[in-house]
């Protein structure tokens, strides 16, 4: 400044205090900008806060909603359960019943034939009471030994039949046992096959897809989207108990929540649960083709968009969606109309 000073005299002090002055403002500027950027952050954190809470909130409330199902459904089990029970003692007894009735009934006609004989021969053979008396006596402890027999018999009968059901019982619990064994097994070597055969789709480039989907049928297109859609319905993230015990509401919410975040297999998998149920549905049906395509899927969402197109007529936005599908999945332009797309530019 001395220098700055004896230089240009009192004019060069007064500007290098006035370029002093200007830096010490912009950089108040600057900080004050700092400082405002960092409350506005502070803010949009606690607004991510507030949303995450309620986020954690809403699922809490699926949550006690679904024990609550599962509860109600565990009861009606064991209700029922017990009444199957309790049908079975009662037929169990009934049945017994049955058979002691019919056994005393063969014994009492028995009887009353013996006793009508008696008394034939008793009015003919007045000579003969005394040893009808003892003929009489014999019938009596006969019968009395039959009776006996009889309980022993119907003992038995139930210890046999009670054996029966609990060989019954093991058998049956056997068979499931295999055919769960049988359907697991079935069902492992066709997902296995199903994907060799999207791989097989999905991998290489666009002409290698072209030539592997000119191989392929519409039968077979058809039947690895049905068999995609009912492993999605059963075997998905979502166990099937939760799929069946939440309503159609809180399922189509979830599956349009998964869409708008772009979460295409748990929509796939939402959309998958309700198709269950209504797969006649042309608007799940392409919202379902919209998650399949968007995760490359495109001959698959192509027959999604035919079937939707076959059940709700001809529409202009689905014809087109049908049409990029096929584009995007590398069939010839010749084979578009076979899919119902001949109505669409």
């Amino acid at each position: 400044r001395r220098l700055v000073g004896f230089v240009n005299g009192p004019d060069g002090v007064l500007a290098a205090r006035d370029r002093a002055t200007s830096e010490k403002n912009a950089e108040a500027s600057a900080r004050a900008g700092f400082e405002a950027r960092v409350a506005d952050l502070g803010v949009e954190r606690d607004s991510v806060v507030v949303e995450r809470d309620a986020v954690i909130t809403e699922r809490d409330a699926v949550t006690l909603e679904r024990n609550a199902a599962i509860a109600e459904r565990d009861a009606a089990v064991d209700e029922r359960i017990a009444i199957v029970l309790e049908r079975d003692t009662v037929a169990k007894e009934r049945n017994a019943a049955i058979s002691e009735r019919d056994a005393l009934a063969g014994e009492r006609d028995v009887a009353f034939a013996e006793r009508q004989s008696t008394r034939a021969h008793l009015i003919g053979l007045e000579t003969t009471q005394a040893l009808l008396h003892k003929d009489h006596g014999r019938l009596t402890a006969k019968h009395g030994q039959l009776t006996a027999k009889n309980r022993d018999l119907t003992r038995a009968r139930r210890v046999l039949l009670a054996e029966v059901a609990v060989l019954s019982a093991e058998r049956a619990a056997s068979q499931t046992q295999i055919d769960a064994a049988t359907g697991q097994r079935d069902h492992a070597i066709g997902k296995q096959k199903e994907m060799e055969r999207e791989l097989a789709l999905t991998q290489g480039h666009a002409t290698s897809n072209a030539s592997a989907l000119r191989s392929t049928s519409r039968r077979e297109l058809e039947l690895l989207f049905q068999q995609r859609l009912i492993r999605n319905a059963h075997l998905g993230l979502h166990p099937n108990w939760i799929a069946t015990s939440l309503p159609r509401v809180v399922r189509l919410s979830l599956a349009r929540r998964a869409a708008r975040a772009k979460k295409w297999s748990a929509a796939e998998l939402w959309y998958a649960s309700l198709l269950r149920h209504r797969p006649n549905a042309s608007q799940l049906l392409i919202q379902y083709g919209h998650a399949l395509n968007e995760q490359s899927a495109h001959a698959l969402a192509a027959v999604a968009y035919s079937r939707a197109a076959a059940i709700s007529g001809p529409d202009v936005d689905l014809a087109a969606h049908l049409i990029d599908a096929l584009r995007s999945s590398g069939l010839p332009k010749d084979d578009y109309a076979s899919w119902g797309a001949h109505d669409a530019n």
